[in-house]
């Protein structure tokens, strides 16, 4: 259960439990669930990967740096190295060029 905590989420929790033997929240299950649908590139590294979904979640840099416990700078570094791999200039090519290469994968 998340926080806030009102009776109804309450109530529901323990229905659930009582009915089916588990309570999850509609916001955890999305996030699980998010969780599978992460977008993976071979052609990046691993956080540069963490980066690419968080900018797809129109994260800022500023907020993946919080995220990922690093700095703006760093984000910044790695966000140059994904735009020389996908050959873009600006944040905008590079989620157009990032989804036309998702549809690619989910094609094969």
């Amino acid at each position: 259960m998340t926080k806030p905590l009102t009776l109804d989420k309450l109530e529901h929790a323990l229905s659930s439990i009582e009915k089916e033997g588990a309570a999850m929240s509609n916001d955890i299950v999305k996030k699980f669930i998010s969780n599978f649908h992460k977008r993976t590139f071979a052609f990046f590294s691993e956080r540069e990967n963490q980066i690419v979904d968080f900018l797809c979640q129109g994260a800022t840099y500023k907020m993946i740096a919080e995220k990922l416990f690093v700095t703006p700078s760093a984000v910044n570094f790695h966000i140059q190295n994904i735009y020389l791999k996908l050959d873009v200039n600006s944040k905008s090519e590079a989620l157009t060029k990032l989804e036309r290469l998702q549809n690619q994968l989910e094609e094969y």
